[in-house]
């Protein structure tokens, strides 16, 4: 068992509707085409490191391969669980369906390494389905919400005690089980320890205290294909940092979090937009400052 009911409650998160049934998987090897998904409440006796025997019928739902279990047997409990596959960003995401190089690892516990986070709401949705893109140079991966983990793209979780993620954030590996849902090929941490360390977007901090709230101008600009900001709080502040495109629609969420008094050095970049006119705004406690960027690719 690489995944049990631990890993992937069927709970609801407020404000997101309630996250799919109870999910559970088994894995036999770490070769292509090992693993495959668990449905039913017999399989819910099994947990993560348990070597067991299944019998059921097998199925395909919602594009994913999966086995209706009539009966499960543990065999040993404890095991140690296999070690995930690397793989890389770009050869399994963003894929048609059933395309062989993302289809032979699903429902199997993959690894990605020395990623970036690119997008922080892929379905420009406010970040309430609270999907994210990570990226470790060779193409986009979506990565999903389903498991028990404490991180998110949403602000508001973080009164439930989430961490928050951001647009340029780099994790030094991500794990989790990989399968296809709703048009995409996604990866699916289970707990906290499938993030590695995660690297906050902030990158420089002066805690010399400046006497006015001020926001700089980005450098270098025009830039490709990434550019820093500069902001100053005279005092402790609830900070958010965001950037728009011309229409008004949110790019990415910098910053969102109360920061002490200091200067402040952000670095953006989104390999997924086009060139043209952005506008990044600083909300700091009453002081808002609007400024424009230009990305010429």
């Amino acid at each position: 068992m690489t995944a049990d009911t631990t890993d992937f409650p069927a709970e609801s998160i407020p404000n997101a509707g309630s996250k799919e049934q109870l999910r559970v998987y088994i894995q036999d090897d770490t070769s292509a085409w090992s693993g495959i998904r668990l449905y039913g409440s017999k399989s819910y006796v099994a947990k993560r490191g348990d070597s067991v025997e299944v019998i059921g019928i097998v199925r395909e739902r919602n594009n994913v391969t999966e086995i209706v279990v009539d009966s499960i047997r543990i065999i040993e409990r404890g095991k140690p669980v296999y070690a995930p596959v690397i793989v890389r960003t770009g050869e399994v995401g963003n894929k048609p369906n059933g395309t062989e190089s993302s289809e032979k690892w699903e429902s199997m516990l993959v690894e990605f390494r020395n990623v970036s986070i690119t997008d922080i709401d892929p379905d420009r949705n406010g970040g309430t389905f609270r999907e994210f893109v990570v990226d470790d140079g060779t193409g986009p991966c979506r990565v999903n919400d389903d498991g028990a983990y404490k991180y998110s793209n949403y602000p508001a979780d973080t009164s439930l005690g989430f961490k928050l993620l951001y647009v340029g954030n780099k994790i030094s590996y991500l794990r989790g089980i990989f399968y296809f849902s709703f048009g995409n090929y996604k990866l699916e941490p289970r707990q906290d320890d499938d993030f590695g360390t995660v690297t906050k977007v902030v990158i420089a901090y002066n805690s010399e205290i400046p006497d006015k709230f001020e926001l700089l101008q980005n450098y270098p600009n025009p830039f490709n294909p990434s550019t820093y900001i500069e902001y100053r709080l005279p005092r402790q502040s609830r900070v958010t940092l965001k950037v728009y495109d011309v229409l008004g629609r949110e790019i990415a969420t910098l910053v969102d979090e109360v920061q002490n008094a200091g200067s402040y050095r952000v670095k953006f970049e989104n390999s997924q937009i086009s060139s043209g006119v952005y506008f990044y705004v600083l909300k700091a406690g009453n002081f808002v400052d609007v400024k424009k960027m230009i990305l010429l690719k």
